[in-house]
């Protein structure tokens, strides 16, 4: 049992690492991220599922419990924010290359308070990488 455990761990964790399944995955939601946060406690949801801290944390390369975030400005905290969102649809590279326009076009606009909105990513990583 413990055997077929790890395997189907392996076979999530590469699902989960696919940046084309990562995007699929948003696909399925019409490309727009419904994004839901508390002001007082500092926890994030995305689609309902409070937001995972553990590969971003990893990949920023601090303590997952170290990993703070902040919304309605641009400090290290609100750059995590966006960085952890992205890294939800994206490579790490690509997570990393959007993160800082993604903190201002997005995160930085948001009230500081509670939050609950929904973002068209689809559209806006097209509008960032259009030619027109």
């Amino acid at each position: 049992m413990e055997i077929l455990s790890k395997l189907l761990n392996k076979v999530l964790g590469s699902v989960n690492d696919d940046p084309s399944l990562k995007w699929n995955w948003l696909m399925k939601h019409d490309g727009i991220l419904t994004l839901r946060a508390n002001g007082e406690t500092r926890e994030v949801y995305l689609y309902d599922k409070l937001l995972d801290k553990e590969k971003a944390a990893q990949a920023i390369g601090v303590n997952q419990d170290e990993l703070e975030f902040e919304w309605g400005t641009t400090n290290e905290a609100s750059y995590h924010l966006a960085f952890t969102l992205l890294y939800q649809f994206m490579s790490e590279g690509e997570a990393i290359s959007y993160t800082e326009d993604f903190c201002k076009d997005f995160i930085a606009k948001l009230p500081e308070g509670n939050v609950e909105t929904e973002f068209s990513l689809e559209y806006w990583r097209n509008k960032l990488t259009s030619a027109f």
